[in-house]
């Protein structure tokens, strides 16, 4: 069976590829995904695992398309978990082999299980490279989001039909598909990266919220979708706030005075707007469910 090759989305600013940010990988509810990693050091520069490795630059041997991967001493795996399951109890963590492809460009790849394609969610990549004695020697981080479809193996999950906005439709809902609809900076605004990271964000703020309620949620079932997609926004709205203050430089050229970038208060009064609104509603969602515990109804014990 074939599968589709997931791999990172890498970003860039002005151009410029950024390569610092958490790994990004998009995949679909139902299709069989494998997903390709290239470890990164803390600069985001490919790595050579042999360099990694003790003493593995003494075992390899070279073929004409490169170093043999069969002689590597090391060996890969990637632990993945929901990436805003606050619940502890219900946690799920797996645990996947990878499969070295390439020792010099630090290439790896596994196969995304069944029960994690069928559920439309987000997810935390933890890659750990182990040297020949087993030992974990070097991470890595990513994100994984499978984006919810009707294609899933499963009926039942064909029709619940929950699971995170989807990338184009967070996009949709603040016109930033394409370049096309930003003519001024001639690009998209918001990457896939900030995106994901936006998506957990108002998770956190229903656990933080007050009132206290024993009720958890993760991207997968948050059940108040239009709310939901506000103040993701509303985050990606005060991500954009904190950079235009940095880029913000007014100069004069030719007598006229320029600041192009001198947009982080609108930025950020649309931010704060959404987010309070967000966060009234989720305490006022949270008063009544404790409301309903206390005033809920109790049948009698007695005949009548």
């Amino acid at each position: 069976m074939s599968a589709v090759i997931i791999r990172n989305l890498i970003p860039s600013v002005e151009r410029c590829p950024v390569l610092t940010r958490v790994r990004a990988y998009l995949g679909d509810q139902g299709i069989c995904s494998r997903v390709e990693h290239q470890w990164v050091d803390r600069d985001g520069i490919p790595i050579n695992l042999s360099d990694l490795v003790t003493g593995s630059t003494d075992s390899l041997t070279e073929t004409s398309t490169g170093t043999s991967t069969e002689d590597f001493p090391g060996s890969c795996v990637v632990r993945i978990h929901n990436a805003v399951d606050l619940s502890n109890t219900t946690q799920k963590l797996w645990e996947i082999d990878c499969s070295v492809i390439s020792i010099e460009d630090g290439l790896v790849q596994f196969d995304l299980i069944q029960e994690i394609v069928d559920e439309p969610d987000l997810y935390e990549l933890n890659f750990g490279l182990r040297d020949e004695d087993d030992t974990v020697i070097y991470l890595n981080n990513g994100l994984l989001s499978i984006e919810r479809s009707l294609f899933a193996s499963d009926a039942a999950t064909r029709r619940d039909f929950k699971g995170p906005p989807t990338i184009q439709s967070i996009r949709m809902h603040i016109q930033d598909s394409s370049a096309s609809e930003n003519l001024q900076l001639a690009d998209i605004e918001f990457s896939v990266h900030q995106i994901l990271d936006a998506v957990r964000k108002p998770i956190m703020r229903w656990e933080e919220i007050l009132p206290p309620v024993n009720i958890r949620f993760t991207p997968r079932n948050f059940p108040w979708r239009l709310a939901y997609m506000d103040a993701i926004v509303g985050h990606l709205f005060m991500t954009a706030a904190h950079g235009y203050r940095r880029k913000s430089f007014p100069y004069a050229a030719g007598g006229v005075s320029i600041n192009d970038q001198e947009r982080e208060r609108e930025y950020m009064a649309e931010g704060r707007r959404r987010l309070e609104e967000f966060d009234q509603f989720i305490a006022n969602q949270k008063m009544s469910k404790n409301l309903r515990r206390v005033y809920g109804n109790y049948g009698s014990s007695y005949p009548g």
